[in-house]
């Protein structure tokens, strides 16, 4: 009766294809070390650039030392507690995003990227970068029956009070505090059933906004990738 009754939901459910929006895409010029590819600026100089950014960006910035910056540094591996970046960034949209990355190549800083923070080699946070925590990014739209978009900041737990699962069904991470842009970024592979049968999260995703490395933004999906308008 047990096994009758999985059958029936599994059939019943339908996979959420998404749209997300403002993930970055990390390419060589980001990969690497953990550690700064420009350790010769000084605190004066980090300042600077905080200045800077706060001209730029509508949510918040922190130095390394200052109130609210250790707040938004630890990710959910003790593996990182001793990963501290330079400037820490919280963007409200990707344009916030754009100007972050922007600003990070101008000052030959290295960059980091933090959606849910569950990464397992301590990915989401370098030594001395410019560190963008993407949480406050986190409204999730439903779009029809069948579609929602949602910010890089979601995680599963609100992706999931949005979306009831006795009606769908989606390749999710194994914790609610993990980040959808994260684990989609990293293909989303979910080990205990539904990749067996989905397929890979990113196989359903419609359309990416995307923060490329240069800092412009970009609409991707199966059919063309169109560079968009972005001030500065």
């Amino acid at each position: 009766m047990h096994s009758t009754k999985q059958n029936w939901i599994c059939e019943a459910v339908l996979v959420l294809t998404i749209i997300v929006s403002a993930i970055i895409q990390c390419t060589s010029d980001f990969h690497g070390s953990q550690y700064s590819n420009n350790p010769t600026l000084d605190h004066s100089s980090l300042q600077n650039i905080v200045n800077e950014l706060k001209a730029l960006v509508k949510g918040k910035v922190y130095i390394r030392g200052s109130y609210g910056y250790e707040k938004r540094r630890p990710v959910h591996n003790g593996a990182c507690r001793h990963i501290y970046p330079s400037i820490i960034v919280v963007p409200l949209s990707t344009e916030d995003v754009s100007h972050a990355v922007k600003t990070a190549v101008k000052y030959n800083l290295p960059v980091s990227f933090r959606s849910g923070g569950h990464s397992f080699i301590c990915q989401g946070i370098r030594q001395d970068a410019l560190h963008i925590d993407v949480r406050q990014m986190d409204h999730v739209v439903q779009l029809s029956d069948h579609h929602i978009k949602f910010g890089s900041g979601a995680n599963f737990g609100k992706i999931l009070k949005a979306v009831p699962p006795e009606r769908y069904t989606m390749i999710h991470g194994q914790s609610l505090t993990v980040g959808v842009a994260g684990f989609l970024s990293g293909v989303g592979v979910n080990p205990m059933g539904t990749s067996q049968r989905y397929g890979f999260g990113s196989d359903h995703v419609l359309e990416y906004t995307m923060v490329l490395s240069d800092g412009s933004i970009a609409k991707v999906n199966k059919y063309n990738t169109t560079i968009l308008p972005t001030s500065r």
